[in-house]
């Protein structure tokens, strides 16, 4: 990796097989996993919020930031991902499939409520303050 994953920046690091990976979630990311999937974004997060996303599913959401994310660090790596190995990566980690739903359950609300831009930025939390 360039650059560890910045969650400031709408970036989260998950590690499959011992390696770290930076995912982005940006508008192309998004875009590009549900055509892949055949899904919408809101179907993709309530099935991974009910423990519905298939292992191809999730597979496909993590590539797609994996590689969102190497584009905006420059990671010639990170950018040439393949969404079986990931798949196969998954199976294999800690946690498993369970532990991974958990973590793009989390990226999917973001996306779907407005939590990121296009480029994949947390946007500010907006705080209001009581008048007197």
């Amino acid at each position: 990796m360039t650059r560890a994953p910045n969650p400031d920046r709408g970036e989260l690091e998950i590690i499959l097989d011992g390696q770290a990976m930076g995912l982005r979630p940006t508008f192309d990311a998004v875009n590009a996993f549900e055509r892949s999937t055949g899904k919408g974004l809101i179907a993709l997060t309530r099935d991974a919020i009910n423990g519905g996303l298939t292992l191809g599913e999730t597979a496909q959401i993590i590539c797609e930031c994996v590689k969102a994310w190497g584009r905006a660090t420059e990671d010639a790596t990170a950018e040439r991902f393949q969404a079986d190995r990931i798949a196969a990566l998954v199976l294999t980690t800690e946690g498993g499939l369970m532990k991974v739903t958990e973590l793009v359950a989390g990226l999917l609300m973001a996306c779907s409520t407005g939590g990121v831009d296009a480029e994949g930025n947390v946007r500010p939390k907006t705080t209001t303050s009581p008048t007197t």
